[in-house]
């Protein structure tokens, strides 16, 4: 009873902090003319949820096909019920929330607030299984960790699928430690639709690996799971290919325009590119090897292509390694603190089962 108690009192937390961040990323949103209109990089959440955006945010189709598919089993009176409600409330109004395709972007803000409900769950999964806190802390750290989100989008909208994105890459990493080999596979497979760096899982899966298991096998997985990929995302953009926008977010050459129009994101990026640095680097050598080691392997690769292929300044683009920093940031609030902690070493701890 008291255990069913516990679990009650603690779905309650993640859901209140799940509506939370859900706010603040609506909020960002409706601020930006988001919901029905297009700004100078991006495309609108009508388009997203209608899968008519152009390039390169066409091919993302994870969260696009999921509100399509629950609209299509949808009678019609009802999202037009549903729509006109929306668009004739005075509270959205204010928030410039009229679109008529109201029902579905419904559809996408509840997909997003379930998807940081259940990350919630993910992050404690980690702390308990890869850090082995305390049970009180490890339930208590999720709900703190998920307001690190809202940071990442200070400066620009989420789109709807970098919550998709983060929580494919949290979920990735306890079971690729845990070598959860066919739960990870079919996350693996999820992420590919999501998002074309889902590459960086089969980056993540070697660093774990390649210790573990032997060159020929680990070899054998690495080619499946990128034939995974290039056929996953070859078949999207195939189906979906449109003559409008390019293949990347933002050409290098534009960054220095928009880096001029916008130089309170640069600092805004830089201020939390210190603050993480700090969090990561006071208790590195305290965190596990399999974090470390993971968060360098998809680090790197990840850094140097959104240079190159991304708005390097552009926070919400860095959702992919949020997970490692919630895991460092949470670890140096135990240093710092005091909080006793039984910490695993990725090649000498014991699994469990």
């Amino acid at each position: 009873m008291i255990k069913l108690l516990r679990f009650v009192l603690l779905c309650l937390l993640y859901c209140w902090v799940s509506c939370l961040v859900m706010y603040c990323i609506f909020l960002r949103a409706s601020n930006h003319d988001q919901l029905t209109e297009k700004s100078f990089d991006t495309c609108s959440y009508t388009e997203l949820v209608t899968g008519q955006s152009r390039e390169p945010f066409v091919y993302r189709k994870l969260v696009p096909f999921t509100i399509q598919a629950i609209a299509w089993l949808t009678p019609s009176h009802v999202k037009v019920r549903i729509t006109e409600h929306l668009n004739q409330n005075s509270f959205l109004k204010k928030m410039h929330w009229q679109t008529n395709h109201g029902y579905e972007v419904l559809l996408a803000f509840i997909l997003i607030g379930c998807l940081l409900f259940f990350l919630c769950f993910v992050y404690r999964y980690s702390f308990k299984r890869i850090y082995r806190f305390p049970q009180w802390f490890a339930d208590m750290a999720p709900a703190v960790g998920l307001m690190l989100t809202p940071l990442f989008i200070m400066d620009h909208h989420a789109k709807i699928y970098d919550i998709a994105t983060l929580f494919c890459m949290a979920l990735s990493i306890p079971l690729i430690y845990l070598r959860r080999h066919t739960a990870f596979y079919l996350v693996f497979i999820v992420a590919c639709i999501n998002r074309e760096t889902a590459v960086l899982l089969t980056v993540l899966f070697i660093s774990r690996e390649i210790k573990l298991m032997n060159l020929p096998i680990l070899f054998r997985h690495g080619l499946i799971q990128l034939s995974i990929w290039i056929v996953i995302r070859t078949g999207i953009v195939t189906c979906f290919k449109i003559s409008t926008g390019s293949p990347f977010a933002m050409p290098l050459l534009d960054i220095g325009r928009y880096l001029s129009m916008n130089p309170t994101h640069t600092i805004y990026f830089c201020f939390l590119a210190m603050m993480f640095t700090v969090t990561v680097l006071h208790s590195w050598h305290n965190n596990p090897l399999f974090c470390r080691i993971g968060f360098l392997a998809v680090g790197i690769p990840f850094l140097a292509a959104n240079v190159i292929f991304a708005i390097l300044t552009e926070m919400r683009t860095y959702f992919e390694i949020v997970p490692f920093l919630v895991l460092f940031t949470t670890r140096t609030f135990v240093d710092v603190f005091g909080i006793p902690v039984s910490n695993c070493n990725l090649y000498t701890a014991k699994l469990s089962t």
